[in-house]
């Protein structure tokens, strides 16, 4: 039988792997295979549970607003003021978000929304995977004569502040076989007062800055009063199924596409691999039958053959 399955290996012929190795080489390589094919399988499972919804809605707290730094006055005009916004977002998404600024918003101040010229900016900042993230803005005011004569009617009491904030909520997800890029939107106009501004043209240090709303749009803007009692913002809600939904459906159908071909990929070639591993098993039995047939009818004993009826000798053959 040795010497049958030696002459079948060195031919290379017979085997569904190479008959050259160990007969168990077929089978671990398959097993090996299918183990792997069905961890895949049952990560792409995972992930399709983990990102269904692919996008869910980010919720930020508006901090209080800071005043960092004043100087100047009404006697040594222009009166500077550099002010800090920060926003706390709170990201319930399986994958980090990073916040960019797009373009430079403006600053407004009084009723009538006089541009004081001055720009936020917003720096580069990441919203960690179901986590807590925080965005801040800075600002610098500078109060000259002529603006001084402009907002000369609100400077009596409370002086509202107008800021745009230009934002984009960047996503990079991958869906195995597939991944979703993109930028959404973030756009908010918000405002806050600047309290006790009587006291802030004779003494700077006088003066502070009550808590920050935000909305759509400025005409939708509800700036708290001073006497709210609270320095905290409102909350906001980022819902980008409303105002991007073309790119939630998109993202949406190639997670599915993507997750579910990795799935079926993943499971038949596991199937598969397991199929192969369990017909070298067959064959290598049925292989070892056949050699021990041929093997037992090569060593039979030879039989007896008498030459003419009434012969008295047999000759073997």
């Amino acid at each position: 039988m040795t010497a049958i399955k030696s002459a079948r290996c060195a031919g290379c012929k017979r085997a569904c792997c190479c008959p050259c190795l160990p007969w168990t080489a077929c089978p671990l390589f398959a097993v090996t295979g299918a183990i792997v094919f069905l961890l895949l399988g049952i990560w792409a499972v995972h992930l399709r549970s983990r990102f269904t919804p692919v996008y869910k809605d980010i919720t930020c707290r508006l901090g209080e607003p800071k005043l960092q730094s004043i100087s100047g006055g009404i006697l040594s005009s222009p009166l500077d003021l550099s002010l800090e916004v920060t926003v706390e977002c709170e990201n319930p998404n399986q994958y980090a978000l990073t916040v960019t600024e797009t373009k430079l918003g403006k600053v407004y101040m009084g009723a009538d929304r006089t541009e004081v010229g001055s720009l936020m900016q917003i720096p580069s900042a990441e919203l960690p995977a179901q986590g807590t993230g925080s965005i801040s803005a800075t600002t610098s005011i500078s109060l000259s004569g002529p603006l001084f004569g402009t907002l000369i009617g609100a400077l009596f009491g409370d002086v509202p502040i107008w800021l745009e904030l230009n934002m984009d909520i960047g996503v990079d997800v991958n869906f195995l076989l597939g991944r979703w890029q993109t930028s959404l939107p973030f756009n908010k106009d918000c405002g806050m007062n600047l309290l006790g501004v009587p006291q802030l043209l004779l003494n700077p240090q006088g003066a502070k800055l009550g808590p920050m709303a935000c909305a759509d749009s400025f005409d939708a803007l509800v700036i708290p009063s001073g006497s709210s009692g609270s320095s905290q913002g409102d909350s906001l809600s980022f819902d980008a199924a409303k105002i991007a939904p073309e790119q939630v459906d998109q993202a949406t159908a190639v997670k599915d596409a993507s997750l579910t071909s990795a799935i079926a990929v993943s499971f038949s070639l596991c199937g598969l691999l397991l199929l192969l591993g369990s017909l070298c098993v067959i064959r290598h039995f049925a292989d070892d039958d056949y050699a021990d047939d041929v093997e037992m009818k090569q060593f039979e004993p030879p039989a007896a053959v008498t030459i003419g009826a009434n012969a008295s000798t047999s000759y073997e053959v």
